[in-house]
């Protein structure tokens, strides 16, 4: 009887897992597609928000200096030619600000003239003092005003000005100086937001007006006034300053679903979704899945059944023990074949599926069949073998690694985490840690992800700080890693229980952000398990900080990062970003280089002036300034551009860095290593990603985070994406699928990426498909002679960790087949309703 309540556990498990998978799996569906739809508003609304920062930020420098002219006695004439001057300057090319029309404004000074950048001279009935932005601008009384959209006089487009009132000294008014914001700029990569195959993205202004749409005819219109009934709750949800999600809107010609999000400025950016598209696929797949776990459910029941009778006929035909014993052996055989053929059918089933459907919501789903499967696989080697597997033991297994590896692994993962919030993420690593060290790699990089993970989870707005220290002893490294934030903090009362097992303190506080309360208690296990420590301090409403205190072996002496020369080099520093800034300016002050900090134009040009610096790191949002300045003084310094994560630095002649810097990022730039091939100057690294949904592409990484990070990087592209672990299984992967690129990481075990890229070029003397497929090498180090060492074993180019996301889209862009590259933007306006 004991066999028979087996079998009976057995069956009962897989049918509830089957029944479990078809009842939850809407709400499963429902809760990815709508973290879907938030991430993408939430990405295109950084987008938005940061072309406008760009634009205010031209018009506070610009007014600045035309105020500081018109106070020192300029004439019109003067004036006129400067503003005609930095109009030429800002439309020559598309590096600079694209979609402006140029500076002009009317000023009280000269009676009353108007004076425009690009010439253009108004009718005689042109009273600039009825404009939308003088009004704008008299209403803010000196602060910059922004409008709502209007036809501009001039060029007959729709745009958006910003201007702002200037005043003399003792406060008189002199004039207002505007700048205009065609909004083409700004519809392109709003309206190609979308979350299904023919959805598109639309933009309202704060009186609901649509100022982005595929259907250029509807621009202007009010949403209340489009024929759509269902839009009459949504316009009143807007109004009322909600965000509408999965709202679905049903009429005689239109079935589609909606998705909005408020800007801080008021106005609204919403993606429409067809609704067959939206749910079609994913209720097929769940029709068949169900079918397809029914008739196995059966199929298992049968052989389930026919065995354990089978079973009971040996047990009565064998009175004596060897034979009874005998039987039960073949009867356990049989039954392994038995059981394990239609378990195995199914997740090499579901493994076909994966390789072959391409919407992620049909991935997760097969996913799941696929994890269910191995479960129930597990249970059924238990019951047949007579064994447990074991599980649950902490493990350390110290090896050597490179600490430059680990940092850029735990940057890569938290900064993509931050991108879309409202936080600093700042990186301050001691470049006097040696760079090989003996350790567990692997805990270490839980343990420091745990802690940021948190930080990040619980602070709203504000920063996060991610340092390390070094003191070195004999052949050891102490290692002090604080995580530290800006967040609610913790009360004294809740410290002493913090690392309690279950434990989430100030729950009053923190509503809403979900998590087990085990994220500390593990942590403090990891690092002791490693003769480690981990304290807290914390100040209530203020923030905290997590240290996490180390001791490493020392493999090799070198430091983590160093400067050659660092005597004869020197660094100016033009962030706005206070926290960004000083987080630089210790970064290279560490590595040993002389660092100034510039607070503004004025003090740029006497720090030009008066120091002989060699580099000038200077944000994009200041970039136009700066050059400005640079070719007005004909300095020789070098330009490089921080960014933040993701955005592209426009001009590729210069070199950039991308936020959060570190040591090593800072020493590679200061020792004349960018981490890039030299593109050519025509390709656009700003252009909108492409669709290549017939390409196949290869990621080879030994560490799992940087395969889900690349993934993820990946997944916008909508190609077929395969993973592996090691560069043995990328050659056995290659050898069976065509793909069209190889992203191999350099520093694997075993089998690195160079001996594995050598491996497959050998293979294009009986295949030439094996001498042409394009491999791009990863690499966490961008030392001198990179790209050489990469080129000279078979390598075709390489991006260095943390991908940049706008390097991965030129690379791609590059390598990707052309064929196989599709536009988004013709999908989008055949499919578009508004």
């Amino acid at each position: 009887m004991t066999i028979f309540r087996q079998l009976l556990f057995v069956w009962l498990a897989f049918f509830l897992m089957a029944s479990i998978s078809y009842l939850f799996v809407r709400d499963i569906v429902h809760d990815y597609l709508t973290k879907e739809a938030e991430n993408a508003l939430s990405y295109t609304q950084s987008k938005v928000t940061t072309d406008l920062l760009g634009i205010e930020t031209s018009l506070q420098n610009y007014s600045h200096s035309i105020r500081s002219m018109i106070i020192h006695g300029c004439s019109a004439k003067t004036l006129m030619e400067y503003m005609t001057g930095i109009t030429k300057y800002l439309t020559s090319s598309d590096t600079h600000i694209s979609g402006f029309n140029g500076i002009y404004g009317t000023f009280d000074v000269f009676e009353d003239i108007y004076l425009d950048g690009t010439g253009w001279i108004p009718p005689k009935d042109y009273n600039p003092k009825e404009r939308p932005w003088y009004k704008a601008a008299i209403a803010a009384g000196g602060s910059i005003a922004t409008t709502t959209p209007y036809i501009d006089a001039h060029t007959g487009e729709i745009v958006v000005t910003y201007s702002k009132l200037i005043f003399d000294n003792d406060g008189k008014q002199l004039g207002v100086v505007c700048i205009d914001l065609l909004l083409d700029r700004i519809s392109k990569y709003v309206v190609s937001t979308r979350l299904a195959e023919g959805g598109y993205g639309i933009l309202l202004n704060k009186d609901l007006e649509i100022i982005a749409s595929p259907t250029k005819k509807n621009i202007g219109k009010s949403l209340s006034e489009l024929p759509h009934k269902g839009f009459l709750e949504v316009v009143d949800g807007l109004k009322k300053g909600m965000d509408i999600f999965e709202h679905k809107i049903i009429d005689d010609k239109h079935d589609f679903i909606l998705f909005t999000k408020r800007f801080e400025n008021g106005w609204h950016m919403g993606i429409v979704t067809p609704t067959d598209q939206y749910y079609q696929k994913v209720t097929n797949m769940k029709m068949f899945l169900s079918a397809l776990g029914t008739f196995w459910a059966l199929t298992l029941s049968f052989i389930l059944f026919r065995l354990a009778m089978a079973k009971q006929k040996a047990d009565e035909k064998n009175m004596m023990a060897e034979a009874a014993s005998k039987a039960k052996s073949d009867f356990l055989a049989k039954m392994s074949h038995e059981i394990r053929t239609p378990m195995n059918a199914i997740i090499g089933m579901a493994e076909l599926a994966l390789r072959e459907s391409r919407p992620n919501i049909i991935r997760e789903h097969i996913i799941t069949i696929k994890q269910a499967g191995a479960n129930l696989l597990s249970i059924i080697n238990d019951i047949l073998d007579f064994s447990k597997i074991e599980s649950g033991k902490l493990e350390i297994i110290p090896s050597d690694y490179q600490f430059s590896s680990l940092i850029n692994d735990v940057v890569s993962i938290i900064r993509m985490r931050v991108v879309d919030s409202n936080l600093s993420f700042v990186v301050n690593i001691d470049c006097n840690v040696p760079n090989s060290l003996f350790g567990d790699e692997a805990r270490i990089r839980q343990a420091m992800l745990n802690l940021l993970t948190n930080a990040v989870k619980y602070t709203k707005k504000g920063f996060v700080s991610f340092s390390v220290s070094g003191e070195i002893t004999e052949d050891k490294v102490f290692l002090t890693i604080d995580v530290t934030d800006s967040g609610n903090g913790i009360k004294q009362e809740d410290l002493r229980k913090l690392f309690g097992e279950f434990v989430q303190v100030d729950l009053a506080s923190h509503k809403g952000i979900e998590g087990t309360g085990l994220g500390l208690v593990i942590t403090k296990k990891l690092v002791n398990a490693m003769g480690g420590d981990i304290s807290v301090q914390s100040e209530y409403g203020k923030g905290s900080t997590f240290t996490i205190t180390l001791l490493q072996e020392i493999r090799s002496p070198e430091p983590l990062a160093s400067v050659e020369k660092p005597e004869e080099k020197s660094v100016l520093v033009y962030e706005p970003n206070e926290i960004h800034a000083n987080s630089i300016i210790c970064t290279v002050d560490n590595l040993g280089v002389v660092c100034y900090r510039v607070e503004n134009d004025y003090d740029l040009r006497e720090k030009l002036q008066s120091k002989d610096c060699t580099f000038l790191f200077v944000s994009y949002s200041l970039l136009i300034n700066a050059k400005a300045i640079i070719r007005e003084l004909k300095s020789k310094i070098q330009i490089v551009v921080l960014t933040e994560f993701g955005n592209a630095t426009a001009d590729m002649k210069l070199d950039a860095l991308s936020m959060p810097v570190h040591s090593l990022s800072v020493a590679n730039i200061l020792n004349g290593v960018s981490g890039r091939f030299s593109y050519s100057a025509n390709e656009d690294a700003s252009a909108a990603r492409f669709s290549a949904p017939k390409a196949r592409i290869l990621i080879v990484d030994d560490i799992g985070t940087n395969l889900k990070v690349a993934e993820g990087l990946l997944l916008p592209y909508n190609m077929q994406i395969d993973l592996c672990m090691s560069g043995s299984a990328a050659i056995e992967a290659v050898k069976k699928y065509s793909y069209d690129l190889v992203l191999m990481d350099h520093m694997m075990p075993q089998m690195d990426g160079i001996e594995a890229t050598k491996l497959i070029r050998e293979m294009g003397s009986e295949n030439p498909s094996y001498a042409e497929l394009p491999i791009i090498a990863l690499t966490a180090n961008a030392i001198s002679g990179i790209k050489e060492m990469f080129l000279a074993n078979g390598f075709n180019d390489f991006i260095s960790k943390p991908i940049d996301t706008v390097k991965l889209n030129i690379v791609l862009a590059r390598w990707i087949p052309k064929e196989k590259q599709e536009k988004l933007d013709a999908i989008i306006e055949k499919n578009s309703i508004l």
